[in-house]
């Protein structure tokens, strides 16, 4: 048997650059990001918190005729949405867009986490333009 000379990094650069690369890119896009993909991450899980809140929206008479019927949220825009934790991770703020049936809105509510159920404080609709506020609960 004779004894391979090569180098390690010679033999398997084919598979250890990439994985390398990759490696560092996540390194670095966890250290820019810090905990906020583990926020957003845990309301893309649970999507029921925005989604009956949204049920509430619907429910408000204000609500219908300056927005029209509010659509359920996909992930991507609770991604780009605004997700903070507070209370020992207890209370939860968020702010995202949503889609009516005649334009577009954010959303704003804040909920506190008691007996393994949400509760809301307070939800609004918020018009970007004419910064009009329409409270659903407060």
């Amino acid at each position: 048997m004779t004894a391979n000379t090569t180098p390690w990094i010679r033999r398997n650069y084919k598979w250890a650059l990439p994985v390398g690369f990759a490696l560092l890119l996540l390194t670095f896009f966890f250290s820019m990001t810090g905990d906020a993909t583990l926020r957003v991450g845990s309301i893309v899980a649970n999507p029921s918190l925005i989604n009956n809140a949204i049920e509430k929206a619907n429910k408000d008479d204000a609500v219908i005729a300056e927005y029209g019927t509010l659509s359920p949220t996909n992930s991507l825009a609770i991604i780009e949405g605004e997700v903070v934790y507070s209370n020992n991770n207890e209370t939860v703020n968020i702010s995202l867009w949503v889609q009516g049936s005649k334009r577009r809105g954010k959303l704003d509510l804040t909920a506190d986490y008691k007996n393994n159920t949400w509760h809301y404080r307070m939800i609004r609709m918020r018009n970007k333009k004419t910064r009009e506020l329409l409270m659903v609960l407060e």
